[in-house]
């Protein structure tokens, strides 16, 4: 009698476990929305279709590293397996959002200068879109143009980019907010032995480049940045190691 008795009730007990309510299993996060805000830079917005952008720009980047450091890049849980205290999706995180920082504050510093040009990424896009069927125009009416027939997303950032800092360097310049004087260029070659025999005009614009830079690095080390949580859990998504966020 007794041994029915225990085993009614550990049968019992079962079934209670049984009927209680069990925690959801774990749920690996989905790629954020390429609208939705990743991150604020001194209070812009920038989607997450930016930080995918530099994602993908980066991401051989991170494999080359972990490689030289005897990482196993071929191994199934190399994006989650720390590597001199981090992951490789953690250190690829890292680094699109650097470049997306940086980004926005050079968008932003063309703005302060005075210089027309795309405020936001969304407007980054839209500048894209227009050069690409500027492109396809000319192609039409059998006009030359320089370059690939179109540009991705991210050849454009580069040649964008390309042509905003010069035109920034000279706006800053002008307003005297970096020196573009023969003094300044002779102090650059002064500095860099290398362009010694470079015109004047090409030392010149290195000189303009030189401070352009350090003057963004300034605001980029000063800039007020905000992640959104999405963006704080995406080293564990599994967009990251699939190359697809």
């Amino acid at each position: 009698m007794l041994i029915a008795a225990a085993f009614v009730g550990l049968l019992a007990v079962a079934v209670v476990l049984l009927l209680l309510p069990r925690s959801p299993a774990p749920v690996d996060p989905a790629p954020p929305l390429p609208d939705a805000t990743a991150l604020t830079v001194d209070g812009t917005p920038v989607p997450f279709r930016a930080v995918s952008v530099f994602l993908a720009r980066e991401r051989s980047d991170v494999v080359a590293q972990a490689q030289a450091s005897g990482a196993d890049v071929a191994a199934a849980g190399f994006w989650d397996t720390p590597i001199q205290g981090t992951t490789p999706a953690r250190s690829l995180i890292d680094r699109a959002e650097a470049s997306v920082v940086r980004l926005q504050v050079e968008l932003d510093a063309a703005e302060h200068a005075g210089v027309s040009a795309p405020r936001t990424y969304a407007d980054l896009v839209q500048a894209w879109t227009a050069e690409n069927d500027r492109r396809a125009a000319a192609l039409r009416a059998g006009e030359p143009v320089y370059g690939p027939p179109s540009l991705s997303e991210s050849d454009f950032i580069d040649y964008f980019l390309g042509a905003l800092r010069q035109e920034v360097s000279e706006a800053l310049a002008s307003a005297g907010a970096i020196d573009g004087s023969a003094t300044a260029v002779q102090s650059y070659r002064g500095e860099h032995p290398e362009a010694a025999a470079a015109p004047d005009e090409a030392v010149r614009l290195s000189a303009l480049e030189e401070q352009y830079t350090s003057l963004v690095d300034a605001r980029v080390a000063a800039a007020d940045v905000s992640l959104a949580p999405a963006l704080g859990d995406l080293a564990h998504a599994p967009c990251v190691a699939a190359g697809a966020c």
